[in-house]
């Protein structure tokens, strides 16, 4: 009977081995497909974000083409407000010239 004992505290321990290693089996593939969500949310985010930054620069760009336009435009504005000043100074100086 004691041989007999041995055998089922062998079997039994081989039983709790094999359960032992498929719980553990269980858990990594939970782990696997824990970690390959995340993946995917990490992706998700990450791609949100891109899109978002995209939109940024792009908005970024357009108001810096606006504001450069704006400049351009004030700068023709004052250049031939100058030339206006400068001809009007010139045909002054010509009449004082003429009175003479």
């Amino acid at each position: 009977w004691q041989r007999e004992a041995a055998r089922q505290i062998l079997r039994d321990a081989a039983a709790a081995k094999r359960a032992e290693a498929s719980e553990r089996r269980r858990m990594k593939a939970e782990d696997r497909t824990m970690s390959r969500s995340v993946r995917n949310d990490e992706a998700a985010l990450l791609a949100r974000l891109e899109k978002l930054l995209l939109r940024w620069s792009a908005r970024a760009q357009r108001e810096a083409r606006i504001a450069a336009r704006k400049a351009a435009k004030h700068e023709g504005q004052a250049r031939r407000q100058q030339l206006r000043e400068e001809s009007a100074a010139r045909r002054s100086q010509e009449m004082a010239a003429k009175k003479r």
